[in-house]
């Protein structure tokens, strides 16, 4: 308001709407690239006496700072009347890298939305100093940036290869950020961080991301809500996200100030972090397992507590036993819960179980239904069993992946098998039990 003209802002995409009310609508067009402010109509067309609009070619009108966009409406007088800023969740640079638009710590959730690449890949969350992606001065082109941006880098998860996509699975996980982070995404094609750190010539690291808006790809310096990005080998500028000739991954992100997913708290997505931690948690909780299947083993997927993040466990007589130990694996398989997993292939399974809080679970996949064969005394008839702890696999290979929140991919051969990671895919969701009434919260 200003003396006795009344006016109304809306922002809608890159029109800002300046309402006259006793006039009408006046248009303002907003250049993303130069940031530079048009009106849409010549000087004097609308409006007549006090609070007549002049033309706002000046682009003293309009600044856009790390993608928080300031709109000023000029009175007769040419006086700023009216301030509207709207701050977007994301802003992207020309560098590719993402910055939330808010100055708070908050949670960035990320889910797959689409995989485009034959073997199963990591997607790497790198927090950089600036907007062009550096990290303590040193560039993204520099041979040393992955091994200096990794104090900086968390794993979100790993996607599965194109054919291995299990349609009715959402691969979600929440993470940390703070507002002022420049966001770098990456991804490990057909491996892992660990694999690009300590062998890079092993794996290829594709860095950056692409914003889309609908099925188009938008101008990188476009402000969005509620993303959906793109990482992929070849120039997206043209491509629609729709079309899936190109190899790439698509991921959706979203801020919010949301709650971690029970369970979640230690998994990083680093090599024997998918552990379930329910140590915080007190009674009982409802659990509801979905499990996926593509194997040609009829495999079992079962839980045991361990007593810390290293997969140490206790045997019958008290003793501290480390995975790889003499008497682990027995030890794991008495330790195990009330809960036995398997499916049939190509089909999603579900089930529900009851698990008491305050216990830290780890998991291992075998590849038969036999678990008692484990607790005789001939060792010659054990099938294959895989843990989560590689010390404890009999051929040191990492055979589980975190595909999201909760959410686990299992390899099931000796060696790695065909590193696809979907022999058993698990997802479970923890719910807390109310006891007055009994019904899960």
């Amino acid at each position: 308001e200003s003396g006795t003209n009344h006016y109304g802002i809306v922002f809608h995409q890159i029109t800002l709407f300046v309402i006259k009310y006793d006039v009408g609508i006046l248009l303002y067009e907003i250049d993303l690239q130069t940031g530079a402010l048009t009106f849409s109509h010549e000087v004097g067309s609308k409006g007549d006496g006090d609070g007549q609009f002049l033309t706002p070619i000046d682009t003293s009108f309009y600044t856009s700072t790390d993608g928080i966009i300031h709109a000023y409406v000029p009175d007769s007088t040419n006086r700023r009347i009216t301030a509207f800023t709207v701050e977007p969740d994301f802003a992207i640079s020309e560098n590719n890298m993402i910055r939330p638009g808010l100055n708070t710590d908050s949670q960035l959730s990320v889910s797959l939305s689409e995989s485009h690449f034959d073997d199963v890949s990591e997607i790497v969350l790198i927090k950089a100093d600036a907007a062009d992606g550096s990290i303590n001065g040193i560039d993204i082109e520099d041979k040393s940036y992955l091994s200096t941006a990794e104090e900086n880098a968390q794993v979100i998860f790993s996607a599965l290869g194109d054919e291995d996509f299990a349609a009715d699975f959402i691969f979600e996980r929440t993470v940390d950020i703070t507002g002022d982070d420049y966001l770098n995404f990456a991804v490990i094609k057909g491996g892992s961080l660990q694999d690009a750190l300590s062998n890079p010539a092993s794996v290829e690291v594709i860095f950056g991301a692409q914003i889309l808006s609908g099925n188009a790809l938008e101008n990188q310096s476009n402000a969005v809500n509620n993303a959906k990005i793109r990482i992929g080998l070849d120039d997206f500028s043209a491509v629609s996200a729709s079309e899936d000739d190109s190899e790439g991954i698509e991921l959706a992100i979203q801020l919010g100030d949301r709650t971690r997913a029970i369970g979640s708290n230690l998994q990083t997505g680093t090599p024997e972090s998918e552990l379930i931690d329910l140590t915080a948690e007190t009674g009982t909780l409802t659990a509801e397992f979905s499990i996926y299947r593509e194997a040609e083993f009829d495999n079992v997927i079962g839980f045991f507590a361990v007593e810390n993040e290293a997969g140490e466990i206790r045997n019958q007589q008290g003793e501290l036993l480390s995975p790889g130990q003499a008497g682990y694996v027995e030890s794991a398989i008495r330790n195990r819960i009330a809960v036995e997993l398997s499916g049939k292939n190509n089909q999603t399974t579900r089930y529900t179980a009851q698990i008491e809080g305050g216990q830290l679970l780890s998991s291992f996949i075998i590849n038969s239904d036999s678990l008692e064969s484990f607790l005789d005394a001939d060792h010659l008839n054990d099938p294959n069993i895989f843990f989560v702890h590689v010390g404890a696999n009999s051929d040191g290979r990492d055979h589980v992946r975190l595909l999201g929140d909760n959410t686990f991919g299992f390899e099931d051969s000796v060696n790695g098998g065909d590193q696809d990671f979907n022999d058993l895919i698990v997802k479970i969701d923890f719910s807390r039990i109310h006891h007055e009434s009994g019904t899960a919260n």
